[in-house]
């Protein structure tokens, strides 16, 4: 819910017009928050959700998103499930895959991973995503195990939009792939950068006195576009994409 819309959505959530999608939710019925120094949202009435919801109503509202995000898009002539031999499937450890078939006869496979995946996991799928002649554009959830902070009393980290590595994005970026983080309330979702490389220091970054970290790169969806190779934006454009994926195919 974008902040200062509580009060304007309460008569609709109490009234039944707006309910919680989450299928399996035991009480759909909603009410609205208002806070000065946290985010307006909405709240439950009745039986407290599982610890599973949240997981689950942030898959469907990301899927929505990406969903719409990608439709409005001209070069984009398709959306659908993944398919083998003519059957969808999914993959363990990936919770959503949407692909989108481009105009150009490309496909690409965006798929959203909340939950912890290993870096010789995610290798099996981005390898077997190729062999189907996909794309992969992974995009990951702002969640503690692909987004934790530095010291945070280190004014260096703050400075520097630092956050820490983790093996999966080193992994990744020996195979040429740059991972997302996705930031749902705000639409937005961020590159990572090695400090010190040609990029980083292209958009201004110093290189930190710091080990083990990545350079945050946050970019509105409304700013990035699909391509033939994985997910443009502002920091990390087509050509980038197009020489990492040729140059580390391996």
């Amino acid at each position: 819910m974008p902040d200062g819309e509580a009060h304007r959505l309460r008569e609709a959530a109490k009234s039944g017009v707006l309910i919680c999608p989450v299928p399996e939710c035991p009480s759909k019925r909603l009410t609205t928050c208002a806070y000065r120094e946290k985010r307006d949202h909405f709240r439950h009435v009745g039986p407290r959700p599982s610890h599973t919801h949240r997981r689950s109503y942030m898959q469907l509202t990301t899927h929505s998103m990406l969903r719409h995000w990608a439709a409005d898009q001209d070069q984009v002539i398709e959306l659908g499930e993944p398919e083998m031999d003519g059957d969808s499937f999914e993959i363990e450890g990936i919770s959503l895959i949407l692909v989108a078939h481009l105009d150009d006869g490309s496909e690409v496979a965006l798929c959203y991973v909340d939950k912890r995946l290993g870096a010789d996991a995610w290798e099996e799928c981005h390898d077997f995503l190729r062999e189907l002649g996909l794309v992969g554009a992974w995009i990951f959830s702002l969640t503690k195990t692909y987004f934790a902070l530095p010291n945070q009393a280190d004014p260096i980290a703050d400075r520097n939009n630092l956050i820490l590595d983790k093996p999966i994005y080193e992994r990744m970026r020996k195979r040429g792939s740059w991972p997302l983080l996705l930031n749902l309330e705000e639409k937005e979702w961020a590159n990572l950068l090695v400090p010190g490389g040609s990029r980083a220091e292209n958009l201004g970054f110093s290189p930190p006195d710091l080990d083990h970290v990545v350079h945050v790169v946050p970019n509105r969806l409304a700013d990035c576009r699909l391509c033939p190779y994985g997910i443009e934006t502002p920091a990390i454009n087509e050509w980038i994409l197009r020489k990492s994926s040729h140059n580390k195919r391996s």
